[in-house]
């Protein structure tokens, strides 16, 4: 499920710009789900990708969550990704990575580069 309070299409292309972005895939049989909200984003109709920009803020199933400013979508591989810095929280800790990896199909997360780690117990509030 995809919403968004602006979309742009132009004809003739394969590409919808989204403003305020609601993002939902469901979770089905091998396949664990996700949601996503940006401030914008695209996607690309006959791909299924999606990329998401400005403030990101994502759920996986099993309760993490990640901030970054940028992140992929790539529907075929089932990846979810960025380059740009990335906060993930979950029951125990939080992390600081340049980036991460995850991919959807195994429910896995990998930092990219420069990781730190926060005991939950460390952090103060809401982002």
């Amino acid at each position: 499920m995809l919403a968004a309070d602006r979309a742009e299409y132009r004809s003739g292309g394969d590409r919808v710009l989204l403003e305020e972005v609601h993002l939902r895939v469901a979770e089905r049989e091998g396949v664990s789900g996700f949601e996503l909200r940006s401030e914008s984003g695209a996607i690309d109709l006959s791909a299924g990708d999606f990329e998401a920009t400005g403030d990101v803020w994502g759920r996986t199933p099993d309760g993490r969550e990640l901030r970054t400013q940028r992140l992929d979508y790539r529907h075929d591989a089932g990846l979810v990704r960025t380059d740009a810095p990335v906060q993930i929280r979950d029951a125990i800790a939080s992390y600081r990575g340049a980036g991460f990896e995850y991919h959807v199909r195994e429910a896995r997360f990998r930092i990219l580069g420069g990781a730190s780690v926060t005991s939950r117990s460390g952090l103060v509030g809401e982002p």
